[in-house]
């Protein structure tokens, strides 16, 4: 996850990791959640640009026979239910301020899954196409890109 707000002092950041801000700018990899949003909404700052990069697949290889309910769990949660989350946290404010942009960054494999080695990671990533398509119908005519 990246953020980019030009409000917030960099001094208030919290420091979650050794790279947690490239620029003055304020360039941010956000790692905890919820540190991150108590922050923003205390400061009255905000994140103009969201960008969900996060994803990945841990499942074994040997397609959905070998999937079980927790690495479909997993895969959900990394690659599809981390960008919900976000959004639901940070997406008020920037329609209070109509404006704002969030990018989500999914896969080719949503269309061109490999059954054999990351049909949950795919499933998620098209789960998340979908996802991104309809939150844009929603909130682009309130400013949001």
């Amino acid at each position: 996850m990246a953020a980019l707000s030009r409000l917030l002092p960099v001094h208030l950041f919290p420091k979650v990791s050794s790279q947690h801000y490239l620029s003055k700018r304020t360039l941010v990899r956000l790692r905890e959640c919820r540190q991150w949003w108590i922050v923003f909404s205390r400061s009255g700052g905000g994140i103009e640009i969201l960008v969900n990069c996060v994803g990945g697949s841990s499942a074994p290889n040997g397609g959905f026979r070998v999937l079980t309910d927790e690495e479909w769990q997993k895969a959900l949660n990394v690659n599809l239910l981390a960008a919900v989350r976000f959004d639901r946290s940070l997406l008020p404010g920037m329609l209070d301020r109509r404006s704002g942009v969030i990018l989500h960054i999914a896969s080719i494999q949503h269309r061109l899954p490999l059954y054999d080695s990351t049909l949950a990671y795919a499933a998620a990533k098209a789960a998340l196409v979908t996802y991104s398509k309809g939150l844009a119908n929603e909130v682009g005519p309130k400013g949001i890109g």
